[in-house]
């Protein structure tokens, strides 16, 4: 699943205002958000039978090498952009629930 954070940061900003509208885009980022978890998760495994590779030769390969031939793979750069992605949704998560608080606050304070 390939997501774009600013679409999502854009739905956020339109829907500012609206806690009704913040709280479905609140649940469609925790809908994302466990899709792609359970793909990073996929992606660690992989990297943990990759990292075997270590002890393969005679002499055990460092970690830093490993880890830059791990990033350099196909599945190590998908990880990289999941964890940045993850970490994204985290701070959406936190401005839209910030949102929500606020303007039902307000809410209640101008009825």
């Amino acid at each position: 699943m390939n997501i774009k954070l600013s679409e999502y940061a854009e739905k956020a900003m339109l829907a500012k205002g609206d806690p009704n509208t913040m709280s479905d885009l609140n649940v469609e980022l925790a809908s994302v958000y466990a899709t792609l978890t359970e793909e990073y998760q996929s992606l660690k495994i992989k990297k943990a039978l990759f990292w075997k590779k270590k002890f393969e030769g005679v002499k055990p390969l460092s970690d830093t090498y490993l880890e830059m031939l791990w990033t350099q793979s196909e599945d190590g750069q998908r990880e990289l952009k999941l964890k940045y992605d993850l970490a994204g949704i985290e701070k959406l998560f936190s401005s839209v629930k910030s949102s929500i608080v606020v303007e039902t606050f307000n809410m209640r304070n101008s009825a």
